[in-house]
């Protein structure tokens, strides 16, 4: 009876927190069935005294010949509570998963083979999981190189800084880096051809095959390559000419045509239209260069919820796709 008065005594409701369920699988047995039936916390105690009384009732006042039954009892209450831990693991599984790759896990391997040189570029627009999970199930996926000043974790990297003058990437204190191929998120555009893509986590691996430079950066896009009613790119190595953009729409959010003004330093540099439908149009836009970089801001109007036209649970307001760019001098 001790037993079931201590179930009365420990506030199990405080304990139900994201950080001790990740570590204490023994309270999923009580907050996963809270969350399905919706049991408001201040039910919990009382809820588990009375399964606690129940319980003790039983083991008090089973007859001999049905002993056997106690220990099947506890048997199933174990099993129940593996079942729970389990499906919570399952799903945060799969969930971590997804948040790494959501192409095939040997994606790179695929495209490029198991014995290729592929240098991985953390820029801290993806969480570290890309980085870790593509490393883990991709032979070929080598060397790292931190865009940020902080260690990614405790495994041997190196941090690199882009070179504004010629665009290539350089090792602080050291030479620039060279690699057959190249995995970078799509806030970064490479020299050389896209060999591969994780189009979901916006993930792309480059041929690069020597030195390896970065024609420009792009803030303000998402990792599926919508942009907001904002976005930049500033591009390395520019001394003027023009830039190719590549952009694309969605005709079930944007029936009607979408506007994208070009402007840098608040100097309007073009307007360009992009039309309802899904195929990628190419625009040119000049450049101005101030430093050896050339910056573009550009305003995207209208924009479109997801949520409100299609069914969705997107509540992102998003204006158009850019999909590549590139730097005519």
């Amino acid at each position: 009876m001790i037993a079931v008065a201590a179930t009365g005594v420990v506030p199990v409701a405080t304990f139900l927190t994201p950080h001790a369920l990740t570590d204490s699988f023994g309270l999923l047995v009580v907050w996963r069935p809270q969350i399905h039936w919706s049991i408001p916390n201040e039910w919990l105690t009382p809820l588990i005294v009375m399964i606690a009384i129940a319980a003790g009732i039983f083991f008090v006042l089973v007859p001999r010949r049905f002993a056997l039954a106690a220990p099947v009892v506890v048997l199933a209450f174990l099993a129940f509570a593996n079942r729970e831990a389990d499906m919570f693991l399952s799903t945060a599984s799969k969930d971590s998963r997804e948040g790494g790759v959501q192409a095939s896990l040997d994606w790179i391997d695929r495209a490029v083979g198991t014995n290729a040189n592929v240098a991985a570029l953390f820029t801290n627009a993806r969480a570290p999981a890309t980085i870790w999970q593509n490393e883990f199930f991709n032979r070929s996926v080598g060397p790292l190189y931190n865009f940020v000043s902080s260690n990614l974790d405790g495994l041997p990297q190196s941090h690199v800084v882009i070179d504004r003058k010629s665009g290539l990437l350089k090792v602080i204190g050291g030479s620039a880096v060279r690699t057959q191929y190249a995995l970078v998120d799509n806030t970064q555009e490479l020299a050389g051809p896209v060999v591969a893509k994780d189009e979901a986590i916006g993930m792309r691996v480059y041929r690069v095959g020597g030195p390896l430079r970065v024609i420009g950066s792009q803030t303000g896009v998402y990792p599926d390559q919508w942009s907001g009613p904002s976005a930049s790119i500033l591009a390395y190595a520019c001394r003027g000419g023009h830039m190719r953009l590549v952009l694309a729409g969605e005709p079930r959010l944007h029936p009607k045509p979408v506007t994208v003004v070009a402007s840098t330093g608040g100097r309007r540099l073009a307007k360009l239209v992009v039309p309802p439908g899904f195929a990628p149009r190419t625009y040119r836009v000049p450049l101005v260069s101030k430093g050896d970089v050339c910056q573009v801001d550009f305003a995207i109007h209208p924009t479109s919820v997801p949520a409100e036209h299609l069914n969705s649970l997107d509540t992102r307001a998003l204006g158009v796709r850019f999909l590549r760019f590139g730097v005519v001098p």
